[in-house]
Order: structure tokens, then C-alpha cells, then sequence
């Protein structure tokens, strides 16, 4: 496990970690192949971004794929990801909640020269709604 003050030591380009959902990550190798650019993960860097995650990948099972090889732990108390099965257990047989499956509305956001539409309520942090 790894508190929040060592993810906040590694908050550069090149040494950086973020926690999202519980999950410690290190994205120092992740930031120059992000489809969205650099930016979206150098914002990640040394903090808890679950927040600008969830606002980016709601809901979306190829980004939580995309994270697991760069996942090094988990912050103190945060249960390991669960590998739904069909039956709605993780792995260890525990219960798990299931969302029903809504698809989110988008909203068209605005950073500087960069559109993009997010599957989100709002903005991530930075970004302006249009």
C-alpha cells in the first residue's frame, strides 16, 4: 500500500503516480502514449485524480483495462479492484455493486485551442463547458 504523501512525492513528468478509485498508478510511461495527450495525465500527477478519471472514462471498461498494467498498489483501506463475474462477485466471492447499465450523457468542453465531448455531467477540472 502507498499513502497519499508518497503519491504526492512523484508529481512530474518523469516520476509520475496518481491514485484513482483506490488504485496507486504509475503513469510515468503511460503520459506520452495517452490517446487524449499528455496534459490529461501530467494533470494526474501526485494527487488523487479520480474525479478528472471518472470524468473522462465514466463507465468505460477499455480505460479501467488500459490502467491495470500500470496499477503498483492501492491506498491504505482501498479494496482491490474487483473482477466482476457474472454473478456479481469479485474474485474473493465478496458481493459487488452493479450499476445498471445507463449510458451518460456528453458534454462539449472547451480547454484553450483543444473540443472534446465528455461522457460526464460536467467539465474535468481546467475545461469550460461550450
Amino acid at each position: 500500500t502507498y499513502t497519499i504523501d508518497e503519491v504526492a512525492k512523484h508529481a512530474t513528468s518523469g516520476d509520475c503516480w496518481s491514485a484513482v478509485r483506490g488504485s496507486v498508478y504509475n503513469f510515468t510511461n503511460w503520459i506520452a502514449q495517452h490517446p487524449h495527450g499528455a496534459d490529461d495525465i501530467l494533470g494526474m500527477c501526485g494527487k488523487d485524480a479520480t474525479g478528472e478519471y471518472e470524468a473522462e472514462h465514466i463507465g468505460s471498461a477499455t480505460a479501467r483495462a488500459a490502467l491495470e498494467p500500470f496499477r503498483i498498489g492501492y491506498l491504505p483501506g482501498a479494496v482491490p479492484s474487483p473482477t466482476a463475474s457474472a454473478s456479481g462477485t469479485a474474485a474473493s466471492g465478496s458481493p459487488t455493486a452493479v450499476k445498471p447499465s445507463v449510458k451518460p450523457r456528453k458534454v462539449t468542453c472547451v480547454k484553450g485551442k483543444q473540443v472534446k465531448k465528455f461522457s460526464a455531467k460536467k467539465c474535468p477540472i481546467g475545461w469550460k463547458k461550450r
